[in-house]
């Protein structure tokens, strides 16, 4: 499985198609164990190229903070999985996505418990029926 994380600095980008960098993470096929990782600069490409550039490098998951509606559409129609809306460290969040544990709208500060955006839980709540 490969994981791509768009960074600013050690930390996840706020915005999906302004980051300058994207890390590159390869797992076992569960996505339990970390076996390589790479970095794919895209600071000069367009969205639509980038989008082309994961499904090419064999992206199976996106983890990102904000995305637009259509972005996370087109990645979805090329069997891209979209984690969106996690804000904090990187490391923190691979943790918990290999541990099956990350969700959309994760905040992961350093010495906080972790926290959800409040429109990721209502949204979840909405899809399971609840709201």
């Amino acid at each position: 499985m490969k994981i791509a994380i768009p960074l600013f600095g050690t930390r996840i980008s706020p915005r999906f198609d302004c980051a300058p960098g994207l890390l590159l993470i390869t797992t076992d096929d569960e996505g339990r164990e970390i076996i390589e990782r790479d970095e794919m600069v895209c600071q000069s490409i367009n969205y639509i190229e980038r989008i082309n550039q994961l499904k090419t490098a064999g992206v199976d998951v996106v983890i990102c903070g904000g995305i637009s509606n259509e972005m996370q559409e087109l990645l979805c129609r090329k069997n891209i999985e979209v984690i969106p809306w996690v804000t904090g460290d990187v490391q923190k969040a691979l943790r918990l996505f290999t541990q099956g544990k990350l969700t959309p709208g994760a905040i992961l500060c350093p010495g906080r418990r972790i926290r959800q955006w409040g429109f990721c839980k209502q949204r979840q709540s909405r899809k399971r029926g609840k709201g």
